[in-house]
């Protein structure tokens, strides 16, 4: 997640310094930004689990499975829709079945981890880990916790104009062709969700690794900036 958000920041930052003279660079901006916001949902709903767990008191290593379940959930939950995708393909007849066949074989052994076939092979495989990784639900267990729920707010409000650059259609061109003025408050709150999101996948692994130098050093940095910014 970090190397996304560093990738996503670093397009941005050049977009931005030529924004002025081109304001339709706000498209590609809100392009870029939609997917740092569904990173920053996973982001603090896996802040979310490592608080219940500090709350309770939980030993490091069950904290640990705890953060490995929903980590290896979302991550299986990205390879069961690929291969649905193919699913869908090859009932189109865009695939040969032999080929949908040997992709459930490759993908079952390139990511053992991931995946299984209770079934036997070229079988559709299964998730080992099964979460419900949903958008909606995510934004559901921000908004019913009280410390978490303001950034479940944010993050709503910014994905629900974001997701509209991604698709087009009547609501695309009413956020696009909102007033200059609305569209770099919500940019600048964008950019700012992104220090809160670095901020926090830096404190998670300062929690779990901690008297780490470097992980320390940026965890600091992105707080002081949002106390500054907050100020």
């Amino acid at each position: 997640m970090l190397q996304r958000l560093a990738y996503s920041s670093k397009a941005i930052k050049k977009l931005l310094a030529d924004y002025t003279d081109n304001p339709e660079f706000d498209f590609s901006i809100g392009v870029l930004i939609r997917p740092v916001i569904l990173d920053s949902l996973i982001g603090f709903n896996l802040l979310a689990i490592l608080k219940t767990c500090l709350a309770q008191n939980l030993e490091h290593d069950l904290t640990i499975e705890k953060i490995n379940i929903f980590c290896n959930g979302i991550l299986s939950d990205g390879l069961m829709q690929t291969l649905k995708y193919f699913n869908q393909l090859e009932s189109y007849g865009l695939i040969a079945s032999d080929d949908l066949r040997d992709m459930y074989n490759q993908f079952s052994v390139a990511y053992s981890d991931f995946l299984e076939q209770p079934e036997g092979k070229n079988t559709m495989p299964r998730a080992k880990y099964r979460i419900d990784s949903t958008a909606n639900n995510q934004f559901r267990k921000l908004a019913v916790d009280p410390e978490l729920k303001p950034m479940g707010h944010t993050l709503y409000e910014l994905y629900n104009i974001y997701s509209k650059y991604d698709h087009f259609g009547f609501l695309f061109f009413e956020v696009y062709n909102y007033e200059r003025d609305i569209k770099e408050k919500r940019m600048s709150a964008a950019i700012s969700l992104f220090v809160n999101h670095c901020a926090n996948l830096y404190d998670m692994l300062q929690r779990v690794t901690p008297k780490d130098q470097f992980i320390e050093a940026k965890f600091k940095s992105s707080k002081e900036y949002l106390a500054d910014k907050n100020s």
